[in-house]
């Protein structure tokens, strides 16, 4: 969608892409990388809206964000080569990563999961004020690598 194109834009802004040329470097680490299990504290009766307010509230005091669109992309893609997919719709029970890092917009929220039974990553927009009991948050720390 158009939207997902701008999260793409707005995170290349972000991580000061320019062109082909490397600038810096980022670690992250997230947590679940595999298969997601349910925060302590998430509430799957909980719309998606709050969800994401109740993990903004409880982990983000302590340094950890979720995770943005270009950061999950990037895990389903190393995944993918190693042969074990997150978020496995084959494997579990159909989980999907709700991608609260990005920003509401008209009402919808980000989420990323399979198509089907395929190796086929779907970029999906989700109501934000609907129950998602398959949704996943994934805690994830970033921080920048000194320049030598």
């Amino acid at each position: 969608s158009d939207w997902h194109k701008e999260v793409i834009v707005r995170a290349d802004k972000r991580d000061e892409v320019q062109g082909e040329n490397i600038t810096g470097w980022k670690i992250a680490v997230t947590e679940g990388a595999k298969e997601p299990k349910l925060l302590d504290g998430d509430n799957i009766n909980a719309t998606l809206r709050q969800r994401s307010k109740w993990f903004v509230e409880e982990f983000g005091k302590k340094g950890i964000s979720g995770v943005d669109l270009k950061r999950m992309l990037l895990t389903m893609m190393e995944s993918l080569e190693e042969g074990v997919p997150v978020n496995d719709i084959m494997k579990q029970d159909g989980t999907w990563t709700f991608v609260n890092m990005e920003p509401e917009k008209d009402c919808y929220v980000s989420g990323v999961r399979w198509l089907d039974n395929n190796r086929q990553v779907l970029l999906y927009e989700y109501y934000a004020d609907v129950q998602a009991d398959n949704a996943r948050l994934r805690a994830s720390v970033m921080v920048d690598v000194p320049r030598a």
